[in-house]
């Protein structure tokens, strides 16, 4: 027997967390299948010459600055531990004496960079002239010093120039925003029209309000008195979707990690509010004040009078 912990009509018999768990699996599943679909077969087209021309531009600036080198496929590649190590070093020079705009010199490189008066690593000295140190010119490699060891140096130094300083200047960094946003815009307008079919269109359409996943379960919706819910609540059912995606043009997520640990979150805490509600709503039902109802058990009357 159906526990009486709610004030609901005894004709209207809440959907178990199970069949809900299911459906949302079913809807998940179609609306990201969807995404896919526009944004590789139809916006991906529509912004590609965009893209591309922002990707290739910010290529070219990153290939220039000797920090990138282009592959045997003419791909774009940044040095890593198997780089040759003089090659390394000559492309870090570049990079700090000549790409950046800061009046560094070759002495100022061996120093802070390589570290060649021994206030860290001790894997290169000066070049000498006459048996007399030059430090005019880029310092070479130790004898006897580790090549392993040498070129993880490297590429943590390579890692830093990348990922700190040269992301960092002011072109390159609006280079990279504009990218990151043309993407992003690709991909949020070939997620809106998926979810909007999916968790709007459909149950719009149908009479018991019921998504394809729902349909699939048997379950439907009810207003959150138990009778037969209004239209303009399925809309308000979507706006904390609405939400979520309007929000995806903040610049934070352009970290795909905390991306996903948001939405973890959202879906785990809208899951345990369903389970903690007598009436298993989960956020977009308290945002509605709607219910989803076994359709096999129960009979949605359209208000007190017709019951």
């Amino acid at each position: 027997m159906r526990e009486r912990k709610y004030s609901l009509p005894r004709h209207t018999n809440l959907a178990s967390n199970g069949s809900r768990t299911g459906a949302f699996l079913i809807d998940l599943a179609i609306s990201t299948l969807l995404t896919i679909g526009l944004f590789y077969g139809v916006f991906s087209n529509i912004f590609r010459e965009r893209n591309e021309n922002l990707t290739n531009t910010l290529n070219e600036e990153r290939y220039a600055s000797h920090l990138f080198f282009k592959d045997e496929n003419g791909e774009l590649d940044s040095h890593d531990k198997d780089t040759p190590n003089q090659r390394f070093v000559d492309d870090l020079a570049y990079f700090y004496t000549e790409y950046l705009d800061e009046g560094h010199t070759v002495e100022w490189f061996n120093v802070n960079i390589l570290q060649v008066d021994g206030s860290g690593k001790d894997y290169f000295v000066y070049q000498t002239t006459n048996e007399v140190e030059d430090k005019t010119k880029i310092a070479i490699f130790k004898d006897g010093a580790s090549q392993q060891d040498t070129n993880i140096y490297l590429q943590q130094v390579s890692d830093y120039a990348i990922n700190v300083t040269f992301n960092e200047i002011p072109k390159v960094h609006k280079m990279i925003k504009d990218e990151q946003f043309s993407y992003q815009l690709t991909f949020i307008l070939a997620l809106l029209p998926s979810v909007l079919v999916t968790y709007l269109l459909v149950p719009y359409v149908s009479k018991d309000g019921s998504t394809f996943g729902k349909k699939a379960f048997g379950l439907g919706l009810a207003s959150g008195d138990g009778y037969k819910f209004k239209k303009w609540q399925i809309l308000l059912r979507v706006v904390p979707l609405l939400v979520v995606i309007a929000s995806l043009f903040i610049p934070i997520w352009s970290n795909l990690l905390v991306l996903l640990i948001v939405f973890l979150t959202i879906f785990l805490a809208s899951f345990a509010l369903s389970m903690a509600s007598p009436k298993r709503m989960s956020l977009h039902d308290f945002c509605a004040n709607t219910i989803v109802v076994n359709s096999k058990t129960s009979v949605v009357f359209e208000d007190e009078i017709e019951e």
